[in-house]
Formats: structure tokens, sequence, C-alpha cells
């Protein structure tokens, strides 16, 4: 494993400034079947501190693809992942084909946008074990190639972003180190797990966080030679991984790795070395997201990197992490309802919706709970059209459909109750299976193959609950056999779980 050690006089505070002014975002743009591409890469830019703001080109009826304060975001970069379906990409997912709309939508890409597939970054088939990919994915590739396709990437992205003058005067040799803890490491596979299985004790997340310590302890190495204009984005980096390992432990129930105080007083001095440094900002309020104990400082931390970020649509996350520190207080359930809905107001996203129909059920405001609650799988549509879902998504289309059958059976509307709590037991029982993410992120070969991890978000379901609904709903509409295919799936699970 190579250690890149590169030794140069401090660069220009000036340039430095100018660098962090113009490289502070991306847009990526891409094709559903590219998704774990977009996956990748977007892992990549915010382990650097660039903002992402995500465009998925086949979701054209998606309120995801923007709206409110996205409008005035001016981005950095643009990229966009795609390129016509050859007969190989059938392999990847069920057929996907590209209507007029989405083609329309590629050409109406801005001249601006870097094509990551027009880089002729790909000289073979690629396959290193990672999936049975027949496509070239860049995911796909070998270790190598994936380094040498990240450096082609980054540099014609940052000449488009800073200017050739600039992109001159900083290379993108300095990133170099960069890319090699990144990929060698497989920090988007880690980060993206973190996300998949959170909360909860695993094998997935001691090895993230096995992966994030490795990570942290290369690149404070290469910092203590690191010397040019891109050490802001190192020490960056290295603060985002202590905040994924400390992350990883509150999972675990362990005692957190680095101390809170300490990693946030480091966070701050960033923040004054780089006031311009917008994602250092939130990356203060991260530090304390672990602490159960540190809500007002991450608050004050989020409202100190709103007022930076102002009306951009990076703002949303902000709101949510917001929302997420004020919902945990019985006496500031309002606070948090005005911080989802100021991030729906900047980026509406299914988690959010999900949150404001949450509260709105404990307002008992039922049919508000039930039209935010639909909107879900309406967004989702697009990739549950080509069982493209992830993990997280299928758990949030079982919470959904389980929290839509309860809230019927509590209103006496047992057949609705049946309806969405069958679809619910699909998701268990047919989804998670069907759904071909799990194959191409995961491979289906090895020990912790795609097999391993539908069975791991299994795991984290209760399906009793709704089996149970679902019995008793059927019982009062008079199907008994419906009721009693139920009733067994309940104590069949129970009985499972309880081995």
């Amino acid at each position: 494993m190579t250690i890149w050690v590169i030794a140069m006089e401090y660069a220009d505070t000036v340039e430095t400034k100018r660098l962090i002014k113009t490289f502070r975002s991306v847009k990526i743009s891409y094709d559903i079947i590219y998704r774990i591409d977009y996956c990748y890469l977007a892992e990549l830019f915010r382990m650097m501190g660039i903002f992402v703001c995500e465009d998925i080109l086949v979701e054209t009826n998606d309120s995801d693809a923007g709206s409110g304060t996205e409008a005035s975001t001016n981005y950095s970069a643009h990229i966009g992942i795609f390129r016509s379906l050859q007969k190989t990409d059938s392999a990847c997912v069920s057929q996907i084909p590209q209507s007029k709309e989405d083609q329309d939508q590629i050409k109406n890409l801005p001249n601006v946008c870097t094509r990551l597939y027009d880089l002729d970054m790909f000289d073979r088939q690629a396959g290193d074990g990672t999936g049975d990919c027949s496509a070239r994915m860049l995911y796909c590739a070998a270790i190598t190639e994936q380094k040498s396709a990240l450096e082609k990437l980054l540099k014609a992205v940052l000449v488009k972003a800073v200017g050739t003058e600039q992109y001159d005067k900083n290379g993108v040799a300095g990133l170099k180190p960069l890319v090699e803890v990144f990929v060698e490491n497989k920090i988007w596979f880690h980060s993206m797990n973190l996300q998949y299985y959170p909360k909860r004790r695993s094998d997935v997340i001691g090895e993230a966080k096995d992966a994030f310590l490795q990570a942290h302890d290369r690149i404070k190495h290469i910092l203590e030679d690191q010397r040019e204009a891109y050490r802001h984005l190192y020490q960056y980096a290295m603060l985002w991984c202590e905040v994924k390992v400390n992350l990883a432990c509150s999972y675990q129930n362990e005692i957190l790795f680095f101390f809170t105080e300490k990693l946030a007083e480091r966070c701050r001095n960033l923040c004054a070395e780089y006031p311009d440094f917008d994602n250092a900002r939130v990356l203060l309020g991260l530090c304390y997201e672990p602490s159960p104990n540190s809500a007002n400082e991450a608050l004050w931390a989020f409202d100190e990197a709103l007022k930076a970020i102002q009306s951009e649509c990076f703002s949303a996350s902000v709101y949510y992490w917001i929302g997420k520190r004020y919902e945990v207080y019985p006496n500031r359930k309002e606070e948090a309802e005005t911080a989802y809905r100021l991030a729906n107001q900047c980026k509406p996203k299914f988690r959010t919706n999900f949150k404001l129909a949450v509260i709105a059920r404990g307002k008992e405001d039922y049919d508000e709970a039930l039209k935010l609650f639909s909107e879900i799988p309406e967004k989702l549509q697009a990739k549950l059209k080509v069982k493209f879902t992830d993990p997280l998504e299928l758990e949030y289309l079982f919470k959904v459909y389980t929290q839509q059958c309860y809230i019927y059976y509590q209103k006496g509307l047992y057949l609705d109750a049946i309806r969405v709590g069958t679809e619910a037991a699909q998701v268990f029982e047919k989804y998670i299976g069907e759904s071909v993410f799990f194959d191409r992120f995961y491979g289906t070969k090895g020990e912790k193959d795609s097999r391993y991890y539908r069975g791991l978000l299994k795991a984290r379901l209760n399906p009793e609950t709704v089996y149970r609904l679902l019995t008793d709903s059927c019982k009062r509409m008079l199907m008994e056999e419906k009721a009693k295919e139920y009733r067994i799936k309940a104590l069949e699970y129970e009985n499972g779980s309880k081995e």
C-alpha cells in the first residue's frame, strides 16, 4: 500500500482562499443505471468537504429534482453519469429503456457538465471481485483503474470549476494521496453502510469504524508533510473520518473514540483558518451529533452554518439535522417541525416527509399524516419500477406502510389497513429479495455477499406488528382464510425471533 507524501512550500493564502470559493459544490446528474457510481463519487466529494447535490434524470416526476432555494444555487461543477445503454448494461439492472424525455434531459444539461463516461477512462471490461458487473462501472473497476479514473475526473472538474490558470498553479497531483486513501480503504462502501444500517450493533458497523480509523491515520501521516493548496481538504477529510468513527461507536453503544470537545475544537480551528469553508461549519455541528449532551453546541454550529450557506439547497440537510436535535426533547417539538418544514422547502426528500408525517400522527392529524406518508412511495416509484431500491429506502417503505396500516386500523378503515399492510409485508417478503441494488453493491460471491446484507436488513424490520394488524383487520372483514394465514406468519416470526 503506497503512501503519497508531498513536501512543498505552503501555498499562497490568497490562492487557497480563492480555491475554497471556486471549488465548493458539485451537482451530479445521472441515469439511474449508474446510481452506485453516483454514491461512489458523492462520498469522495463529501470526504473532501465539497457540497453535493443529487439530480436523478429518470425521476422526471420527483420533486427531489429541484425546487425552492435550489433554483438559486450556483454550482462549482456539474458532473453527468450516463451514456447510451449498451447491450452489456442490461446485465446490471432490469431492462431500463431510455425514453425520449430522458434523452432530452441529457441533451439539455449545460455545456460545463463533465460527462464521466466521455473521459475514456477504461481500457477493458472491469471486474475485481466487487460484483458480477459486465458493464464497465466505475465502482467495479480494479483499484488502479479507479484511482486513474478519479484523477482524470478531478482534473476535468477542477479546470471547469477554478479555471485553467488556477488549475495550472495547483494541478491535481496534490489530491492523489486523498484519492488513494478513498479507494484503498473503500471509504465509499463503508460510508454508505453507515447510512444503510444505522443505530444498531452489527459487524458491518464495526468494519466501517475500523476502515475510517485506518483512513484517518493515513491522512494524519500525509498531513505531517502536506504543504500545498489542498491542505484544507486533507484537514477536513481527517476530521470527517473522526466524525464517522464516533458515529459508528455510538451505534455500537461504545465510548466515543475521539473526545467530542477536542474534535470540535480542531474543527473550529479549521473554520477560523478558512472562514469561507462553509462545509467545515456544517461538520462542526456533526462533531456533536453522537453526543446526546451537546445539543446546544450542535444547534449553534448548525445556525452558524446556515448563515454562511444562506439560501442554497445545501441548507436542507442542515435544517434536517436541526430538526433531529430538537425532536428528542418533548418541549421542542414545534421547533423540530419548523426545521423539517424548512428542510422540505429547500429540497424535498422522503426522509423529511417521514419526520413530518410522524409529527402529524402524534398530533392525531391522521389525514395529514396519511398524505405525507403516501408521498414517500410516490417519490420512490422510479427505483421500485426497475427494482433498484437501496436498503435505507426499503426500510423507509416498510415503516411507511406499517404506519399507514396502524392509522387505518385505528380509524376502523380495515380494507385500507389490509391494502397498505399487504404492501408492508411485500417489502419484507418480496421487495428486499428482488432489489438488484444488493447484487450490484455487494456482489453475489463471498462470505458477505448480497444475501448477507439482505438478511441484515430483514433483521432490522419487525413484520410481526404488521402481520397482527392484518390478522385482526381480515377477521373484522370476515376474511377468515387470510386472517389465519397472517396469524401463522406472526407466530412464526415471533417464535423465530426468540430463538
